[in-house]
């Protein structure tokens, strides 16, 4: 049994989501409602919630700054948005969970699984991901955004401007660094590939994701990097390669 907090400035968003989760949540059995930021930071300090399902647009202070009001955050967030891109890149990089308003039955019920679904390293790295989450938020050309992976080692936070390539292994994904670390992470590349595309990142191969700006020719059958490796390339995929870096 869980207790949940919505927080939306927006009646309609309110409503909707409490409706659905009466509706398709019944193990939160206890949901509370606040129509601003100011008025849920005073419900949170009043009594923290399992869940808080936490709107990013808000007048007079947005869900970000919600957060960056609380000494300790001990309880998980699903973040709630219209589309803004920024914003989900951050959330995406930092390993959060959020849904696209309006919001989806099947969305809504695969995000509190995921919730459910916590392991206790997820747990114990949720403090370093939301603060990683504000790191990436004001990211610029000085602080770039790092990507939260999860390892059987724990969480790192890798800078995405110091990956060199991606590799599929099976279910997960090695990550090597121009500094020659590597780590493999917990998640299929295909997850990763939908972050990393917002920073330029091309799917070469089955196998294989790189950034653009690493790629120094393509070959017959490969790219070769700037840091002298030569990757395997998709056949398939060498037409449209080939278009992306001439753009």
């Amino acid at each position: 049994m869980y207790k949940a907090l919505i927080i939306d400035d927006e009646k309609s968003a309110r409503n909707v989501l409490k409706k659905m989760i009466a509706l398709y949540l019944p193990e939160i059995t206890t949901l509370e409602v606040a129509s601003g930021a100011l008025e849920g930071l005073q419900t949170i300090q009043k009594s923290p919630p399992d869940l808080l399902f936490l709107d990013v647009e808000m007048p007079i202070m947005n869900g970000f700054d919600l957060l960056k009001q609380l000494n300790e955050i001990p309880f998980s967030i699903i973040f709630t948005t219209a589309f803004h891109q920024y914003a989900i890149q951050a959330i995406k990089t930092s390993a959060l969970d959020y849904l696209l308003k309006p919001i989806d039955a099947e969305d809504l019920k695969n995000a509190f699984s995921r919730f459910k679904d916590k392991t206790q390293q997820d747990i114990a790295s949720l403090g370093k991901r939301y603060e990683n989450l504000m790191t990436n938020l004001e990211s610029n050309a000085s602080q770039k955004p790092r990507l939260a992976i999860n390892t059987q080692e724990g969480m790192h936070f890798i800078p995405i401007e110091n990956i060199v390539r991606c590799q599929a292994q099976s279910n997960y994904t090695l990550f090597i660094l121009e500094s020659g670390k590597r780590f493999m992470a917990s998640k299929s590349l295909k997850e990763f590939e939908s972050i990393l595309v917002d920073f330029g990142f091309i799917r070469i191969h089955k196998s294989h994701a790189v950034p653009k700006h690493r790629v120094t020719s393509l070959k017959s059958q490969s790219v070769l990097l700037d840091n002298g490796e030569e990757v395997e390339v998709s056949r398939r995929r060498k037409a449209a390669i080939q278009k992306i870096l001439n753009a």
